[in-house]
């Protein structure tokens, strides 16, 4: 809390920052299979040890792991949603630039098909579009 008649602190933005052995190839792979744009990179010349990637409105770190706490394997403590037009079309394209297929791109329920894939250091990507019925 903060002193008394001072605003209280408002939270603006959040991101997940994933942790990776590779920094420079799993920016590469973000940036490649879904088109992220480089915002902010640490140091700036050299092996990156942080990156910022940017995603119109939002964005995701990419950080280097600690050598004393190695990045954590499956299961996954959460998974990235990210949206596309087409689902199929965008599991081929990252499939071609490194990510694994968990699960085949399927119609759901709720109106959307997903698919969810890993990215080469293991986190889960869930990719979903509205589909074609919900659409119609």
């Amino acid at each position: 809390m903060g002193e008394p008649g001072s605003a209280p602190s408002r939270f603006r933005d959040a991101f997940p920052i994933l942790q990776a052995r590779d920094v420079n190839g799993l920016v590469r792979f973000y940036v490649d299979a879904f088109g992220f744009e480089m915002g902010y990179r640490f140091p700036p010349e050299g092996p990156i040890e942080y990156a910022f990637l940017k995603l119109a409105p939002l964005g995701i770190g990419v950080a280097q792991g600690a050598d004393e706490a190695p990045v954590a394997r499956q299961p996954a403590a959460f998974e990235l949603w990210i949206y596309a037009d087409d689902t199929d079309s965008a599991v081929e394209r990252v499939a071609a630039a490194g990510a694994s297929v968990i699960e085949q791109p399927a119609d759901k329920p709720w109106g959307e098909r997903v698919a969810l894939v890993a990215d080469p250091e293991g986190n889960r990507i869930r990719i979903g579009a509205v589909s074609s019925e919900t659409r119609a």
